[in-house]
C-alpha cells in the first residue's frame, strides 16, 4: 500500500507464500524492490509535509488509536499464529505465544 493505495510493484513480480509442510500456495504477494520502496518513502514524506490528519492529530488521540490496534491484535492472535504456522512451518503454540504483554 502507497500512499493508500494498493498498487502493484513497479516491476511486476510477484512471490507464493508457500506452506512449507503441504507446498500449498497460500496467497500470491507484490514483490517490492528500490523503485517501490522509493515511491513508498516519497509518498510518506509528501504527507509529513503537507500535513496529514496523522500528524495534526493531538498525541492522545493518537495513542488510543494505537491502544486500539494492539488490542485488535490480541483479539486475533489466534487467527494471526495459524498464518504464521501455515506460513513458515512454526509450531502453532510457538506462533501463539506472546513475545512481551
Amino acid at each position: 500500500m502507497i500512499n493508500g493505495e494498493w498498487v502493484d510493484a513497479a516491476s511486476g513480480k510477484t512471490f507464493d507464500s508457500v506452506n512449507p509442510a503441504t507446498e500449498e500456495v497460500l496467497a500470491r504477494w507484490r514483490h517490492g524492490e528500490a523503485a517501490d520502496a522509493d515511491a513508498a518513502v516519497r509518498a510518506a514524506r509528501t504527507a509529513f509535509e503537507d500535513g496529514s490528519p496523522w500528524r495534526k492529530m493531538p498525541h492522545g488521540q493518537r495513542g488510543r488509536i494505537i491502544h486500539k490496534l494492539g488490542d485488535l491484535i490480541l483479539e486475533h492472535l489466534d487467527e494471526f499464529a495459524l498464518l504464521e504456522s501455515l506460513d513458515n512451518g512454526k509450531p502453532y503454540a510457538v506462533a501463539k505465544a506472546p513475545t512481551c504483554r
